[in-house]
């Protein structure tokens, strides 16, 4: 009679102590999680682990599961690159064989910190100018072209606060 041969049961990984091994895995959930009434968001993390003269940010990979070459083209040019999970393999599950730091379709990349600063300065230089352009057209519009008018002085008026939520260095 042929008897079947049964599978060897997978091992149980656990050690003899059931409380201290509740106490280890508490202390790791714990450790990684944090505070459970201050839930963070999906795509924050320690910006300590930031190496010195970098900047990380969190840039689309894909969007309704597809992923756009040409926006990946251009992130590359502007020197964005993926960062590698193996750097900070704890902000990937368990046993994930993903090459790249990926959430909920955006991709954790990394440029110089200077060419970051660069570009925010060129943001906010574009930003001015496109707002002292469009002050000078209200401004310069003829009397009339805005409803109502003060002694030949167009009633547009115009008031802008420029404020950061981070400083953008000189």
């Amino acid at each position: 009679m042929d008897e079947k041969v049964k599978p060897a049961q997978r091992p149980d990984m656990r050690s003899t102590d059931p409380r201290r091994d509740a106490a280890e895995r508490t202390r790791q959930i714990l450790e990684h999680v944090g505070n459970f009434g201050e839930q963070a968001g999906d795509f924050d993390f320690d910006q300590s682990i930031v190496p010195d003269g970098w900047s990380y940010e969190w840039k689309e990979l894909t969007v309704m599961g597809m992923t756009n070459a040409a926006r990946q083209i251009e992130l590359s040019r502007f020197g964005w690159d993926p960062v590698p999970t193996s750097r900070h393999p704890e902000m990937m599950p368990v046993g994930s064989t993903d090459k790249n730091i990926v959430r909920k379709g955006l991709q954790l990349m990394e440029r110089p910190a200077e060419v970051t600063d660069f570009a925010k300065k060129q943001d906010l230089q574009a930003a001015r100018t496109q707002m002292r352009s469009k002050k000078e057209q209200l401004e310069g519009a003829p009397v009339g072209a805005f409803e109502g008018h003060n002694k030949g002085t167009p009633m547009a008026k115009i008031k802008s606060d420029f404020s950061l939520a981070m400083k953008v260095p000189d």
